[in-house]
C-alpha cells in the first residue's frame, strides 16, 4: 500500500490497536474522516480487512481517496454509529475525535450490538469522566486509559473489553479460536497485572493506566494541574466560594494519586 505520512495522534491511535495481546483481523472506523486510522493499520498489517463508517458522504470520500490504488479489503458504509455494521460485524471498533457524550449516545443506542464487538478503542476529546463513568456502569472493563500529547493538544485514550461478548457474537472468531469469551478473559486479567489505578473516585484523571506508561500519565497530570491552578489565579474563594472549592479539591485528587504514583516507584525500585 502506499504511503501516507499520517499525525503522531493516528500513531499513537494505532499502537493501541497493535498492543493489544489479541489479533484483530476485522477493525470498524466509526466517524472515519480520512480514513488514516484503518490505513496505518492496514499498512502495518495489524489487520486484515476494515469498515470505515460515516454519517455524511464527504469523509467517506476522503477515505476513498485515502485508499485509491490499495488492494486491501476495505468498505465504505454511509450511517450513523454503528447502524452500518451488523452484530458482532468486527473484532474491533474505534471511535475517535468526538465529544464523550456523543460517543456515549452512539454505544448506548443499540446496546446489544455494542457489546458483540470485544474491543472498543475510544478517543474522546471531552467528557472523558462521564464516558468512562457509563462504561462502567454497563459492565465494560476500561483495560487501560492513554495520555498523549499531539501537536500542544492532551488527548485521552479509553481501551475497553467487553466481557459480554462471546464467540459466537464475533464475526471472524470462528476461524479464530483466540478469540474465544474464555481465552479472552485469561488475556486480560493478566493485563490487570500490570495496571497502576485510580486510588480516587474522579474518573477524570483516568481509571486504569499501564505501569509503562506511567510519564507520560504524570505529564498528563502535570497538565491538569496547571490548569486548575490558572483557574484559582483568576477568581477568589470570598467571590466564589462554590467554584473554588471544588478547583481545590481537583489539585487534593491529583495530589494523592501522584503521591501513589510515588509509592508504586519506590517499591518498584526497591524490588529492582
Amino acid at each position: 500500500m502506499e504511503r501516507i505520512k499520517v499525525s503522531n495522534r493516528i500513531k499513537k491511535l494505532a499502537n493501541q490497536i497493535e498492543q493489544l495481546p489479541i489479533t484483530i483481523s476485522r477493525f470498524a472506523d466509526i466517524g472515519t474522516d480520512h480514513g488514516y486510522l484503518p490505513f496505518e493499520l492496514l499498512n502495518r498489517g495489524v489487520i486484515k480487512s476494515s469498515i470505515l463508517c460515516d454519517v455524511n458522504e464527504g469523509p467517506l470520500q476522503n477515505a476513498k481517496q485515502t485508499f485509491k490504488g490499495s488492494k486491501s479489503s476495505t468498505d465504505f458504509r454511509l450511517g450513523s454509529g454503528l447502524e452500518p455494521l451488523n452484530k458482532g460485524e468486527v473484532d474491533a471498533v474505534a471511535i475517535a475525535g468526538m465529544g464523550g457524550g456523543l460517543i456515549i449516545d452512539l454505544l448506548s443506542c443499540d446496546l446489544e450490538k455494542t457489546k458483540s464487538y470485544p474491543i472498543l478503542l475510544l478517543q474522546p476529546m471531552t467528557e472523558q469522566d462521564r464516558l468512562r463513568a457509563w462504561l462502567l456502569e454497563n459492565r465494560f472493563i476500561i483495560l487501560w486509559d492513554n495520555f498523549f500529547i499531539d501537536l500542544n493538544k492532551q488527548y485521552e485514550v479509553i481501551m475497553v473489553y467487553n466481557p459480554d461478548c462471546t464467540l459466537e457474537d464475533v464475526g471472524s472468531s470462528t476461524a479464530n479460536i483466540s478469540l474465544s469469551a474464555s481465552h479472552l478473559r485469561t488475556v486480560f486479567s493478566n493485563i490487570n497485572d500490570n495496571q497502576f489505578k485510580n486510588p480516587t473516585e474522579d474518573l477524570e484523571f483516568g481509571f486504569s493506566i499501564n505501569l509503562a506508561e506511567v510519564e507520560n500519565y504524570r505529564s498528563f497530570l502535570v497538565f491538569k494541574k496547571q490548569k486548575y491552578f490558572n483557574v484559582l489565579s483568576k477568581i477568589s474563594k470570598e467571590e466564589h466560594g462554590e467554584i473554588y472549592t471544588a478547583t481545590q479539591k481537583k489539585l487534593d485528587t491529583i495530589d494523592q494519586i501522584e503521591k501513589a504514583l510515588d509509592i508504586i516507584k519506590i517499591t518498584k525500585d526497591e524490588s529492582s
